[in-house]
């Protein structure tokens, strides 16, 4: 019952003007089978899935909605997926696009991991207190 009533309020949450969206891919199979979503992140909803996560595959899902139209969409939160990155600036070239912070802060950790590991080869010293700094 729950979920009927809540995919009737997504439903007319659509209806209305969509502003922000977001695109990320899930996995549906292992072995890097990815799913395309697009979803309404105001009013919380999946607009739609489409097969993989390729530049055809999101310009399709892009091109597909009515409700998408390219004066509507303010902002578009993605991952660094460059053929996300690709078919957004094409569509929709008005809007502001963000990078999800999952990907932020995983790019951030990286690099302090690198730095890390520089110390750490460079002196004993340093290796120390890099130990004592990232895990005390």
């Amino acid at each position: 019952m729950a979920k009927q009533r809540k995919e009737l309020q997504i439903q007319a949450a659509l209806k209305e003007d969509v502003t922000v969206i977001g695109i990320d891919e899930i996995a549906v199979h292992k072995g890097h089978v990815y799913e395309t979503v697009l979803v309404d992140l105001v009013h919380g909803g999946v607009i739609e899935m489409n097969r993989d996560r390729s530049f055809d595959s999101v310009t399709q899902l892009l091109c597909h909605h009515a409700i998408l139209s390219k004066a509507s969409i303010q902002t578009i939160v993605v991952d660094m997926w460059e053929p996300f990155h690709k078919a957004l600036r094409m569509i929709f070239p008005a809007a502001t696009i963000v990078i999800d912070k999952y990907h932020v802060v995983q790019k951030v950790i990286q690099a302090l991991d690198q730095v890390r590991k520089e110390l750490q080869s460079s002196t004993k010293k340093a290796s120390r207190y890099c130990y004592f700094f990232f895990f005390n």
